[in-house]
């Protein structure tokens, strides 16, 4: 075979939706804060060009209809196919080792699994899709698979290392049908809690905003007049408004979204960036109750799969400490070196008792192999049902908030018309 016949001419990379969306909601990011901008210097530079002002304010309206409707795309996308990325990683991986026992190389299986989630609509632009082209085009050009995974932050560190040394011994196919993920695949998110947002943040704010700004108003007039006294919660909301209408309250209405969405659409195209956000996350409820299991589990599947490839407990140690994923178990893993069990005991504040405890008791039956991958499955289960609580608390929280901004707009409507009608009807019927 000629060496022009062996070339392959590297495959394009489609852009996925969430990338197209990220990109989308940061021009509109960028365009609201210049409209903004000239909005505020128009204010100061008197009447004449004031009336600026009223007219960038339906089109920065627009642009933050659009961010957030680009923002959140992706989970548009994915509620409507069914999967997340990390179930897309599962399902790919294990089509990927039938399409390897079935004889094909590894560049033309993953030619073959790229051309595929072409063909439908449900992979057509996710993340996976692009991610398995990209080690397409590596493969074809002589990398492993796991030195390509390593150059693309869509796949963990811990597979990448667990694939690298699986190649280096023949054993590829093995790793890729046992090999799990380490991190819970369970959205975050419930579906209701989206659609509660959606509704607090499209229904319910712009009609309180409404009735504050053109409705409520009104009845200070009328009450004046009639030297009578708001009822008190509709004062409470009038007061709210103001502060909210204030320069402070506007400038916090405008900053804490778009550093949010800022924050993410920096974390998708910078990895180094992405990582230092989840270390601070991992600080904060409610990641803090899971992510900590997700990098224990990783850890127990890195110890599992270096003994099941042979590895003495050091190899294994070495190999956990490069893949780990919090830069605290890296630190912990390549301290000093021992046991596995030891080392894991040696740092009770990063591994948690359940995984400490098999550890034990895998190193004292002779299984330790098997003690590891039953604890990585249990650490993952943990982390999906700490993200299923987490998921209810906050719709129990956005479901109140909902119930109280509804609550107060109605109430601090009706009072004012209850206390008006019956005061002239006091005026006017009774002597």
């Amino acid at each position: 075979m000629s060496i022009g016949s062996q070339f392959h001419l590297p495959s394009p990379l489609p852009v996925p939706l969430r990338t197209r969306g990220f990109r989308v909601a940061g021009a509109c990011l960028l365009a609201q804060i210049v409209l903004g901008g000239i909005g505020m210097g128009a204010d100061y530079l008197g009447e004449d060009y004031g009336k600026l002002t009223g007219y960038l304010s339906p089109l920065i309206a627009l642009l933050n209809l659009i961010m957030w409707l680009s923002f959140f795309v992706t989970f548009f996308y994915n509620w409507l196919r069914g999967r997340n990325d990390a179930q897309d990683q599962q399902l790919i991986l294990g089509q990927l080792a039938d399409l390897l026992k079935m004889g094909l190389s590894l560049p033309d299986a993953l030619e073959a699994l790229s051309r595929h989630q072409g063909t439908n609509w449900r992979s057509r632009w996710s993340q996976g899709r692009r991610a398995f082209l990209s080690l397409s085009n590596e493969c074809n050009r002589g990398d492993g698979l796991g030195a390509a995974m390593r150059r693309d932050a869509y796949f963990p560190p811990h597979m990448a290392s667990l694939l690298e040394i699986a190649e280096e011994r023949g054993l590829l196919i093995e790793v890729l049908e046992n090999l799990k993920l380490g991190r819970s695949d369970r959205p975050w998110f419930t579906t209701w809690f989206w659609i509660r947002l959606f509704c607090l943040w499209l229904l319910a704010l712009p009609m309180a905003v409404f009735l504050c700004t053109y409705i409520m108003p009104t009845f200070v007039v009328l009450f004046e007049g009639m030297s009578l006294r708001l009822p008190a919660v509709t004062q409470f909301a009038l007061i709210v408004m103001r502060w909210l209408r204030s320069p402070l309250g506007v400038l916090l209405n405008l900053l804490l979204p778009l550093i949010l969405i800022a924050t993410v659409v920096a974390c998708h195209f910078h990895t180094r960036f992405a990582r230092r956000v989840r270390d601070i996350l991992c600080l904060l409820p409610p990641f803090r109750q899971v992510l900590p299991l997700q990098d224990q589990a990783s850890v127990a599947i890195l110890l599992a799969g270096g003994l099941r490839l042979g590895l003495d407990e050091q190899q294994t140690l070495e190999v956990a400490s490069m893949g780990a994923d919090h830069p605290a178990y890296r630190r912990a893993l390549s301290v000093r070196p021992g046991s596995i069990a030891d080392i894991l005991n040696a740092h009770p504040g990063l591994f948690g008792a359940p995984l400490r405890w098999l550890a034990r008791q895998g190193e004292r039956h002779g299984n330790l192999e098997q003690a590891l991958s039953s604890a990585a499955v249990y650490l993952t289960e943990r982390a999906d049902q700490a993200k299923l609580r987490w998921s209810i608390w906050l719709e129990w929280m956005m479901t109140m908030a909902f119930a109280l901004v509804v609550s107060l707009m109605v109430v601090g409507t009706y009072l004012p018309i209850i206390q008006a009608t019956m005061n002239l009807m006091e005026t006017s019927v009774m002597p």
